[in-house]
C-alpha cells in the first residue's frame, strides 16, 4: 500500500478549483497541505492556527467528500494548524518499494536493516545511516522504508526529504525568526528519512539542526 500525496493533492486541488461548486472552499487551497497517514487517512495542516476553527465549521466536510471521490474510498482526515507547515512537502515515487527492490550479496544487509527499522521504527537502528557509492539504489532504500512504515503504522507522521529541502528548511525558518517552530516540527515526527545526507557538508547551521533533532 502506498499512498501518492503530491498526485492526490494536485487532482483535489484542481478539482476544486476548476469546479463552480467548490467556490467557497477554492480560497483555502493555497492555505493548505495534505500528508498521508494511511490510503484512506490524511493529515491536513493550515496555515494558520486561528483560521483552524472557521475552516473545521465550514468547509471540511465538503473537502472529505472531495478527498473521498478521489481517493475511492471513505476519507478520514485529521486537521489542524501546527509549526509543521514549515517542513518541506514529502514527495514519495510509488514505484520505489520493497516489492519492486532487487535484493542481492551487495545490498541484503542494508534490506534487512530497512525492514527492521519499519517493524520497530525508533528503536532499531536509530538513526540508521546508508553509504554506497552513487547509483546502488539509496533513494530506493530510504523511500521503501517510508511506504513500509505508512503502511504498517496509519497514524506515523513520516517525512521524506532531501537534505537539499531540509537545508532550504533552515534557511526559511531563519529569516521568519522560526527556529523553534522548525526544531518542534522535525521533533514531532515519528520517522525521518534524510536523501544525500552529504549535501550538508559546508552548511554549518543545517548541520546544528540536524544534530539537535535526536538530542
Amino acid at each position: 500500500m502506498s499512498v501518492n500525496t503530491q498526485n492526490i493533492w494536485m487532482s483535489l486541488r484542481q478539482r476544486v478549483l476548476n469546479d463552480s461548486r467548490y467556490e467557497q472552499l477554492a480560497p483555502w487551497m493555497d492555505r493548505l497541505r495534505i500528508h498521508p497517514l494511511s490510503e484512506s487517512r490524511l493529515d491536513v495542516i493550515l496555515d494558520h492556527e486561528s483560521m483552524l476553527p472557521l475552516f473545521t465549521k465550514s468547509h471540511i466536510s465538503l473537502l472529505q467528500g472531495i478527498a473521498s471521490e478521489e481517493l475511492g474510498c471513505k476519507a478520514e482526515l485529521s486537521v489542524q494548524a501546527s509549526s509543521s507547515c514549515l517542513l518541506p512537502e514529502i514527495r514519495l515515487n510509488s514505484g520505489l518499494t520493497f516489492q519492486t527492490l532487487v535484493s542481492g550479496p551487495s545490498n541484503r544487509l542494508v534490506c534487512a536493516a530497512s525492514r527492521a527499522v519499519c517493524s520497530s521504527p525508533g528503536s532499531m537502528y536509530n538513526p540508521l545511516f546508508i553509504h554506497s557509492s552513487l547509483g546502488m539504489g539509496k533513494t530506493h532504500v530510504l523511500q521503501a522504508i517510508c511506504h513500509e512504515t505508512i503502511s504498517s503504522s496509519g497514524k506515523s507522521r513520516i517525512l521524506y526529504a532531501s537534505s537539499k529541502d531540509f537545508i532550504n528548511s533552515v534557511s526559511t525558518a531563519s529569516r521568519q525568526g522560526k527556529m523553534e517552530d522548525l526544531r518542534q516540527a522535525y521533533k514531532n515526527l515519528d520517522s525521518l528519512a534524510l536523501d544525500d545526507i552529504h549535501l550538508l557538508a559546508g552548511h554549518e547551521e543545517a548541520q546544528e539542526e540536524f544534530l539537535s533533532i535526536f538530542t
